[in-house]
């Protein structure tokens, strides 16, 4: 399990700093800043967004210990807290989520949002699994 457990914190910190290099002036992405959450919900609770983010961020650190799901929950428990700290410290440096990636003017995100949603669904699908193996 710790070999699982170091590879998917390696994954996580690879891909947060991808993160964070796609979000430099150095690609010369242009973007947006989202001050709220998805689709600019709670735009103006930055403070409050942040403390959030933070908390859950400890709150699945500490499900690293109680590992439940096997290497797809610890995959995508990796990959949720790199979008966290990601999200959380460009709150607390720009106060707001740089978006980068546009979609037709409507849907704008970036890489660390994608995180967020795959890493949750990692995670759901693992203890679906993990739940219907143990009560087989």
């Amino acid at each position: 399990m710790l070999k699982k457990a170091v590879f998917a914190f390696f994954a996580s910190t690879c891909l947060f700093f991808v993160d964070r290099l796609a979000k430099s002036a150095f690609f010369g992405f242009s973007g947006i800043c989202n001050g709220g959450i998805s689709f600019g919900f709670f735009a103006g609770w930055g403070l409050f967004l942040t403390v959030v983010g933070l908390l859950l961020f400890f709150y699945f650190t500490f499900l690293l210990r109680e590992v439940w799901g096997g290497q797809y929950f610890l995959l995508g428990l990796g990959m949720f807290l790199a979008g966290a700290v990601s999200n959380i410290l460009d709150r607390m440096y720009y106060g707001c989520v740089r978006d980068i990636f546009d979609f037709f003017g409507w849907f704008v995100f970036n890489i660390s949002d994608g995180l967020l949603f795959l890493g949750a669904l990692c995670m759901a699908w693992s203890i679906v699994v993990w739940k219907d193996k143990q009560m087989k």
